[in-house]
């Protein structure tokens, strides 16, 4: 799904597909938020560091609307 929102031209799309390199995010956000004063990230579910850990909350929500059903 987030590689169909390409469409809508975001500047970074985050697949679980292909391991993030953080350091290189951070560099590209820094250079797009330096050319446009913003930056758009699709960020897929499951995305992976390139360790193989999965990048999200440290901790779990006690927000109702997130709890799966």
């Amino acid at each position: 799904m987030a590689l169909g929102t390409a469409y809508g031209c975001p500047d970074i799309i985050l697949i679980p597909e292909h391991p993030l390199d953080l350091e290189r995010l951070v560099e590209r956000v820094k250079h797009t938020y330096d050319l446009q004063k913003n930056v758009v990230i699709a960020c897929g579910e499951g995305i992976v560091d390139e360790q193989g850990k999965e990048l999200g909350a440290e901790t779990n929500t006690a927000d109702p609307r997130a709890t799966s059903s």
